[in-house]
């Protein structure tokens, strides 16, 4: 699984909105505003990572896993640790 970062959920987000836009508007994302927008999504993107960092244990609680060959089963988790990083 790949650390998850603050900067990195940033730059997502800021990818994913100007694709949005550009879809609804019918052109590309103003240049206007990105420093403000930018800092909106750095702090939206820092506060998902907190939210799932402090429920990390309640996020999972079971896990279907199936192995070549094998007949599929059910796991329970009862402990998860994501790799969240600064």
């Amino acid at each position: 699984m790949a650390r998850l970062t603050p900067a990195d959920l940033t730059t997502r987000i800021e990818q994913e909105f100007a694709t949005v836009y550009a879809q609804t508007k019918g052109a590309p994302l103003p240049g206007a505003g990105g420093d403000d927008r930018r800092m909106l999504f750095a702090a939206v993107a820092g506060g998902v990572l907190a939210y799932l960092k402090a429920n990390e244990d309640s996020l999972i609680d079971s896990l279907k896993v199936k192995e070549a060959g094998l007949d599929e089963k059910t796991l329970d988790v009862s402990e998860a640790t994501l790799d969240i990083g600064s």
